[in-house]
């Protein structure tokens, strides 16, 4: 995986952050940009000319599709090789009847040979898009499209981990009927979890912990602005 990759997937993720938070300011959005990323270089792959480098541009900086193409594969395989953590990553393009024949074989087959995804499909694609999403992320997203959403094709990352803490949180960390502040200014009751961590962040109005998980490649890191207090 080249530099120039690392730095136009960071930056790409800066955007996507940004850009989520700016349309989102009051609500709380959970967002991966490497599926986002995923999903954007097989959209490349079934664009073409301006289209196609502008896709790739937005991704990578970069209309040189062989080499994003490339170093995704190579993220990929390294996200996926945690030790004792796992990163579940699969892809799926899913369609209405009538729309899957209009989908050119030379696609379908560049899906399932480059990115491994499930191709196919259905008569209830609701349904089938649910379920597909509900064993892929191993029962933690068991439902993304709305029962009267109206969709015909779909195309689809999803990405599940699993893995211990380095530390384990215990009962001891636990306090009930604690006081909580929500968005809102509001106070109310609430379970909270306390612990004391070691790697703490506090850099450019921001601050935060890093938590390693057990299999020493993966850790878990949460900021937020830095108080005023």
């Amino acid at each position: 995986m080249n530099n120039d990759f690392k730095k136009g997937y960071m930056e790409f993720a800066d955007r996507l952050f940004a850009e989520t938070v700016r349309k989102n300011i009051n609500g709380n959005v959970l967002i991966s940009p490497y599926s986002m990323f995923t999903l954007m270089a097989m959209l490349s792959d079934g664009a073409n000319g301006n289209s196609r480098n502008q896709i790739l541009n937005a991704i990578s900086n970069s209309s040189a599709d062989n080499s994003v193409l490339s170093s995704l594969i190579s993220l990929s395989e390294q996200l996926k090789n945690g030790g004792n953590a796992k990163l579940h990553i699969a892809n799926a393009l899913i369609t209405k009847p009538e729309y899957g024949t209009q989908i050119r074989k030379k696609y379908t087959d560049l899906l399932k040979n480059t990115y491994d995804a499930d191709v196919f499909s259905s008569g209830n694609i609701i349904d089938s898009v649910n379920e597909w999403t509900n064993d892929k992320t191993l029962g933690m997203i068991p439902e993304i499209l709305d029962p009267e959403a109206q969709i015909d094709i779909c195309l689809i990352d999803a990405i599940a981990f699993v893995g211990k803490w380095m530390s384990q949180y215990e009962n001891r960390h636990i306090t009930e009927d604690d006081t909580f502040m929500n968005v809102s200014g509001e106070t109310e009751q609430a379970t909270m979890l306390f612990s004391s961590e070691h790697k703490w962040l506090h850099k450019d109005g921001l601050e935060g912990f890093v938590k390693p998980y057990k299999s020493g490649k993966y850790d878990f890191m949460a900021v937020i602005p830095e108080s005023s207090e």
